[in-house]
C-alpha cells in the first residue's frame, strides 16, 4: 500500500476550500470508497488541467487564506499571553481600564431577553437559520443579541455591553425542521440533530441566566453618587453612545436604514434608563455604574466565555493551535501544488 502524502492531503482540503472539485459526478462513487491516494490524484489532475489563470486564482486564494490564518494565529497568541498576565479582579477593587472578571451572568429588571428560536430567557444569544440547497447550506437568517446584562461576582456587579465581544456560549443547540422558523425547541434526546431530515437547520447559542462567566474587557464608570438625578445619568450614557455612531447604529438600527428613528431611539433610552435604575442605592440617589465593554485601545481583546478562567484560556489555546495548524496545512498545500504544476 503506498504511503500517504501528507502534503497532498493538505492541499486537497485547501483546494476544496477555494473551489477545486474533482471532475465527474461525485454521487457515482461513495465517499468512503475513495482512497486518499485517489483523492490526491484527482486534485493533482485538476491542478495540471487548469488554465494558467485558474491556477493562479487558486494559488492567490490559498495565499490569502494562509495570510488570514497567520494573522489569526499571531493575534490569538498575543491575546493568550495578555490573558496570562492579567489577574482576575474583584469588582469592589477593580481599577478602570483593561480587566478580567469572573462571576455569574444575570438579567437587569424589566423586559427579559428571549432567544428567538427557543424562546428561552437568557443573557445573550446568537442564532442562525440555514436552508438546504443542492450541495450545501445557505444562511437565510441570523442575529446576535446586543442587550446589556449584569455580571455579579459576590462583591459587586457591573453592566456588560456585549457588542463586539468574542463569545463562548454556555449552550449551543443544533436541530432541523421543515419550516423557515422552528415550530418547537430541540428534543432533549438530540434525535433530530443526528437522524431527522428537513430543509432547514437551526443553530442557537446562549449564555443562560445564572451561568458562570469569565469576562475580559474595558471597565469604565459612568456617573457617581451625588445630588444628580437618574435622568441626568441616563442622558450622559446616551450622549456617550451617540459619540460612537457606528456602534449606536449596529445596536439599535433595527431596519438597517442608516438612521435611528423615534422607536429605535426609545429603545436606546430604555436601555440607558435600565442601566441607571439598576445602580440606584437605598437613598434613591444614582450610584456609579460600572460598564464592561469593548476597549477603545487596539490590541486589547473583548472576550465573554462561559466558565472560569481556565476554560477561557483553554479556548484561546485551542483557537491558537487550530490557526497554526491551518497555516502549516496551507503552506504544505501551496508547496505541493507548485511542485505538481511545475
Amino acid at each position: 500500500m503506498p504511503r500517504p502524502d501528507l502534503g497532498a492531503a493538505a492541499v486537497f482540503w485547501a483546494a476544496a476550500a477555494v473551489g477545486i472539485r474533482p471532475r465527474g459526478n461525485p454521487r457515482r462513487r461513495p465517499a468512503d470508497a475513495v482512497s486518499l491516494s485517489a483523492l490526491v490524484a484527482a486534485v493533482a489532475g485538476e491542478i495540471r488541467a487548469a488554465t494558467v489563470g485558474e491556477f493562479w486564482v487558486w494559488i492567490a486564494g490559498a495565499c490569502a487564506a494562509a495570510l488570514w490564518a497567520t494573522r489569526s494565529a499571531v493575534v490569538t497568541l498575543a491575546q493568550r499571553r495578555l490573558l496570562q498576565d492579567t489577574p482576575t479582579t474583584r469588582l469592589r477593587s477593580a481599577a478602570q481600564g483593561f480587566v478580567e472578571i469572573s462571576g455569574t451572568a444575570r438579567l437587569f429588571e424589566g423586559e427579559p431577553v428571549l432567544a428567538p428560536l427557543t424562546q428561552r430567557r437568557c443573557c445573550w444569544y446568537r442564532y442562525r437559520i440555514d436552508q438546504r440547497s443542492e450541495h450545501t447550506w445557505k444562511t437565510v437568517d441570523e442575529g446576535t443579541s446586543e442587550a446589556i446584562f449584569r455580571l455579579e461576582d459576590g462583591d459587586g456587579h457591573c453592566a456588560v455591553d456585549p457588542d463586539g465581544a468574542t463569545v463562548t456560549p454556555s449552550v449551543c443547540q443544533v436541530w432541523y425542521g421543515a419550516l423557515p422558523y422552528p415550530s418547537h425547541p430541540p428534543r432533549p434526546s438530540g434525535f433530530e440533530v443526528w437522524f431527522a431530515g428537513g430543509a432547514y437547520r437551526y443553530r442557537e447559542e446562549r449564555i443562560d441566566v445564572g451561568s458562570e462567566l469569565c469576562a475580559v474587557g474595558y471597565l469604565r464608570t459612568h456617573g457617581g453618587a451625588g445630588p444628580g438625578l437618574a435622568e441626568a445619568d441616563a442622558a450622559q450614557i446616551l450622549r456617550e453612545w451617540k459619540t460612537d455612531r457606528a456602534g449606536l447604529l449596529a445596536r439599535y438600527d433595527a431596519d438597517k436604514n442608516g438612521e435611528i428613528d423615534a422607536h429605535e431611539w426609545e429603545r436606546a433610552r430604555t436601555d440607558a434608563q435600565a442601566l441607571t435604575s439598576a445602580s440606584l442605592g437605598g437613598t434613591g440617589m444614582p450610584l456609579a455604574i460600572d460598564l464592561l465593554s469593548r476597549s477603545p485601545l487596539a490590541g486589547q481583546p473583548f472576550l465573554l466565555a462561559a466558565g472560569n478562567q481556565d476554560a477561557l484560556e483553554r479556548g484561546q489555546t485551542r483557537r491558537m493551535l487550530l490557526a497554526f495548524g491551518a497555516v502549516m496545512a496551507l503552506a504544505a498545500s501551496l508547496y505541493w501544488a507548485l511542485a505538481v504544476r511545475f
